[in-house]
Parts: C-alpha cells; sequence; structure tokens
C-alpha cells in the first residue's frame, strides 16, 4: 500500500512526542543555567533526535504488538491505524526498525565525537535504551509500565542529557527529572485507565486493573500534585530558581486533567483524549520550568 506522509505521522502519534523531547530539554536548560553545558549544540540535537526517534519507535513496536495481542481493536478509543487497515503490521514493524537504526546512528554519532572518558557510559546507556525500546510492550503487559516509563523518560534520560552535555553525572539533574516524570507516568495511566476493559478482555494487566477504577483515579492525582509540591520542594531548597514557581501557571490544565479523569474512572466515561490533556499539561510545565531557568541565566 501506498502511504501518505500524514499516514506516518499519525501512526507516529507525534502528540505524544513532548513526553520524550521536554526530558531532555529541561536537564540541557538546567545545565546551561548553571553552566555546565560543555558540548557542542550538534551533540545536544543528536541526542534530541535520538531520543524522539527512539520514542517512536517504542510507539510503533507497541501499537504493533497490542493489535496482535487484540488489544487495539475498531471498537477500542486507541489507535486506529493498524485494525483500520491503514498500515498492516509487517510495515509498522519495518517502521520501527527504521527508527531504530536511525537512533543508534545518531547515538553513534554522538560516541565516536565524545571525549574517551565519557564513551563507555554513553555506550551503556544507548544500549540500555535500545532494549528499554523492544521490550516495553512486554512490561506493559505485566503491569510494569508505569515503573518502566518514569525509568527510562525520567532518569535514564536526564542520566543521558547530563553525560552527553555536561560531561558528567550531575544528580541535580536526576532530582530535577523527578519534577516532570510523574506527568509523563500519569500519561500512560490515563490511557490505561480508559481501556481497562478492553485491556481485561485481551488478557493483559496494567496497574490501572489491578488498583481497579476509584484508585486509579487517586494515584493519578498523587503523581501530578507530588510533581507541583517537589517543584516547590526545590524551588525552597535553592535547587531551581524563584522564576520556577511559574510552573503553577498550569493549575487550571491540571484541574481539567483531574476532572477529566474522574469522567473515566469514577463515571466510567469513555473518553478518548484523557491522555492527550495530560500530555498537555505535561508539556507546558515543561516550558514553563526550560523558560524559568533559561531568564534566570540572565538576571
Amino acid at each position: 500500500m501506498r502511504h501518505s506522509a500524514k499516514d506516518f505521522i499519525n501512526a507516529a502519534r507525534i502528540w505524544s512526542l513532548p513526553a520524550s523531547a521536554m526530558p531532555t530539554i529541561v536537564p540541557a536548560c538546567y545545565l546551561y543555567m548553571t553552566g555546565n553545558f560543555n558540548a557542542p549544540l550538534y551533540a545536544f540535537l543528536l541526542l534530541f533526535l535520538s531520543v524522539l526517534l527512539f520514542h517512536t519507535a517504542g510507539n510503533l513496536l507497541s501499537d504493533r504488538n497490542d493489535y496482535l495481542r487484540g488489544v487495539d481493536t475498531q471498537e477500542t478509543l486507541s489507535v486506529k491505524y493498524l485494525p483500520d487497515g491503514i498500515f498492516t503490521p509487517k510495515e509498522i514493524l519495518a517502521y520501527g526498525i527504521i527508527c531504530i537504526a536511525a537512533a543508534a546512528a545518531a547515538g553513534i554519532a554522538i560516541l565516536v565525537t565524545a571525549p574517551q572518558e565519557n564513551r563507555a557510559a554513553i555506550l551503556i546507556i544507548g544500549i540500555l535504551t535500545a532494549i528499554g525500546t523492544c521490550t516495553y510492550h512486554y512490561n506493559k503487559y505485566k503491569a510494569l509500565g508505569d515503573l518502566h516509563i518514569f525509568f527510562f523518560f525520567g532518569i535514564m534520560t536526564a542520566a543521558a542529557v547530563s553525560i552527553v552535555i555536561g560531561g558528567f553525572l550531575s544528580w541535580n539533574t536526576i532530582l530535577i527529572s523527578l519534577c516532570y516524570s510523574p506527568s509523563i507516568v500519569a500519561i500512560l495511566h490515563a490511557n490505561n485507565s480508559r481501556d481497562m476493559n478492553s485491556d481485561k478482555e485481551a488478557g493483559i494487566k496494567t496497574l490501572g486493573m489491578l488498583l481497579g477504577k476509584r484508585k486509579s483515579f487517586i494515584y493519578y492525582i498523587v503523581l501530578l500534585v507530588f510533581q507541583f509540591a517537589y517543584t516547590a520542594a526545590l524551588i525552597i531548597a535553592g535547587l531551581l530558581p524563584l522564576l520556577s514557581a511559574a510552573v503553577f501557571l498550569s493549575l487550571p490544565l491540571l484541574v481539567k486533567c483531574i476532572r477529566k479523569m474522574k469522567r473515566v474512572c469514577i463515571g466510567n466515561e469513555k473518553i478518548a483524549d484523557a491522555d492527550q490533556d495530560t500530555a498537555k499539561l505535561q508539556l507546558i510545565f515543561c516550558i514553563l520550568l526550560s523558560a524559568s531557568m533559561i531568564i534566570a541565566k540572565f538576571l
């Protein structure tokens, strides 16, 4: 079948890419603010590209396996390009492999241009990321998806930025990653809470299924409230500038997300975009956090 560029863009689920793009940008802004942005700009761009490509590959491989397992059907509210026959599973597998190869190529470019003393750490992170991309769907089916996302999108990405851009592992950068990682986990949890019934029929387990609808709603609130409280704690501790209080401008969107999740979990409504609204919250929160650090650099 011939596909348009729009088909490939939709299959990549570009609306979800800020979940990996911002965890690359925020630590880089922190390193810039603290005077530790020690790599050339092309190294950051290569890292940014590699992260996005790995994320895209993860989306594609996960969607393929969800379709083959019967998780995604024409009756579910999830991705439709496979159930509707726009792509075949083989085409999506090939698409995912190409993205992994391109991400690896960008990683190799980073590796060969990096200082000798950092190459071993960069290689280990790259290998672990490739393994994580290919195994995410297995962890998701065993209720380990939240932990997987927290580790790879939060801690692992922050560590990669720290080593590639800063030239060393900055533990403060890891601490900063906890400011936005909860909302990334919440994106997945919103998706899983919406799809509890179809996931159960497909014979897989997610954390939302184990918790049940009411506890899933509470867990979602805890994730997002912790994110704001933790960020406030880092501001008070002096790790983040006072300007970072700008993240509280996103509170109206937080309220909107909580209300929508209440309708999904408590009201049992079939709402397709609860995860996308959570992704918007994560994006805006991270933009405000990044901007606050850049501005603080010049004050």
